[in-house]
Formats: structure tokens, C-alpha cells, sequence
């Protein structure tokens, strides 16, 4: 092999990597030890500590953990090589493939705990060490889009497949009708053409206000702070 060249078995560890380096983080805030100078070390609460190992431990799982097995993964390769895969999927999942029923519920709940595990990590833990400052405004409002479309349509694919909804006695079943729903929900609209029709797809609807409401609680310091340095450098 010539030297230099990237072997299967460097791209394989380049995996494990990734992901043994959000176990390293948990272990560090469970020491008491996160971040790491130069910034301060802080200690946290029990509970605290329970909520961040958390979300370490499904980052670490996450799918795109994957792609370190291509290239070492930045902003640029995240959104081109996981994020808009993940799109073109739940709507192929959503408009073509409905009869995948286990499989389009089963990817829809796994990309929304993973665009919500990934946010809050970002917010909660990433952010204590690298700050703001390395925020690209237009690449982070592309994968902004691109992740508020994959929430919609991941709870269209749960609303169509698993929740019950009516409309005057006219039960929701076509691909449009859920996306629709989803978006009124999201925006907290809220027509009333569409409506619960049992206690769970009522649960359904709360979760997806919830994830709306965390979704945007965590984008917003990076956009408040992209603006500040703006307003500073004039």
C-alpha cells in the first residue's frame, strides 16, 4: 500500500473513534473534569450528570457515527453525506413507500431522537468548549431547514401510520394529508380541521409541539450569538 493511503482498517477506527470520544466526554463530566483547560472544569448535579450522559451515549450510537468510516466528519460533510440522505428517505418513506410500515415508523422515530439528541448535545455540551464562534451562518441555516423538514415529515409518517385523526368523521390517510397536519401542529396553528381522535395520537401531537419547542430553544444561541458578534464587529 502506498504511504499515506487510508486503509479499511484506519477507517474502521475512525468509527469506534467517534464514538469512544463521547464516552471519554461522560466520563470527564462524571469526574467532575468537563471542559477541560483551558476553560474551567464545573461540577454538576446527579441529575445533571444522568441527563448528559444520555445524550452522550445515543450520539455515540448514532448513525451518523458512520460516515467517520468515509471521511473525518465537519459541517459540510454532515449535511451532504447524512443530512440529505435522511430527507430524500423520509419522504420517499412518507409519498412512495407507505407500505413499509414497521420500517418508515421504526426510521422516523430514530431520526427525530437523533436530530433532537444531536441539537441538545450541541447546546448542553459542545458549546462549553468550542463556544460559537465556529457557527457558519448559512451552512447552519441550511441544516436548519433541512432538520425542521425531517421533524415534519418523521411525525407525518408517524401520524399516517400509527395515530388516528378525522376530519368530520373522514379518518386522515394520504401522504398530503399527514404533511399537512404535521405542518399546522408545528407552526402550533392549530385549523381544527384535523383532529385526535384518541388519547394517544393526542400524546403524539403534545410530543411534537415538544420536539418543535426544544428544537428551536436549541438553535437559538447560536443565531443570538452570531448576531451579537455581527452587531460587535460594526
Amino acid at each position: 500500500m502506498g504511504r499515506g493511503k487510508i486503509t479499511f482498517a484506519d477507517r474502521f477506527c475512525g468509527i469506534l473513534k467517534q464514538a469512544g470520544h463521547d464516552r471519554e466526554i461522560c466520563r470527564l463530566i462524571r469526574q467532575d473534569n468537563y471542559p477541560q483547560p483551558p476553560q474551567q472544569p464545573r461540577k454538576r448535579s446527579r441529575l445533571e450528570k444522568l441527563l448528559l450522559c444520555a445524550l452522550l451515549l445515543v450520539r455515540s450510537t448514532s448513525p451518523s457515527n458512520l460516515i467517520a468510516f468515509f471521511s473525518p466528519i465537519d459541517e459540510v460533510f454532515l449535511i451532504d453525506c447524512y443530512v440529505l440522505p435522511w430527507v430524500m428517505l423520509l419522504s420517499v418513506l412518507l409519498f412512495v413507500w407507505t407500505p413499509a410500515y414497521w420500517a418508515a415508523l421504526l426510521l422516523a422515530i430514530l431520526r427525530i431522537v437523533d436530530i433532537i439528541d444531536y441539537r441538545l448535545c450541541v447546546l448542553l455540551i459542545d458549546s462549553e468548549v468550542e463556544g460559537w464562534k465556529s457557527f457558519s451562518p448559512a451552512r447552519s441555516t441550511i441544516a436548519f431547514f433541512f432538520n425542521l423538514y425531517e421533524i415534519i415529515t418523521a411525525y407525518a409518517i408517524l401520524y399516517l401510520t400509527i395515530g388516528h385523526f378525522a376530519n368530520n368523521n373522514k379518518a386522515l390517510k394520504t401522504p398530503v394529508q399527514a404533511l399537512y397536519f404535521s405542518v399546522v401542529t408545528m407552526a402550533t396553528v392549530g385549523y381544527g380541521d384535523f383532529v385526535p381522535t384518541d388519547d394517544f395520537s393526542r400524546l403524539l401531537v403534545v410530543l411534537q409541539l415538544a420536539t418543535g419547542l426544544i428544537f428551536v430553544l436549541a438553535i437559538a444561541p447560536a443565531v443570538l450569538s452570531f448576531i451579537g458578534n455581527r452587531l460587535q464587529a460594526k
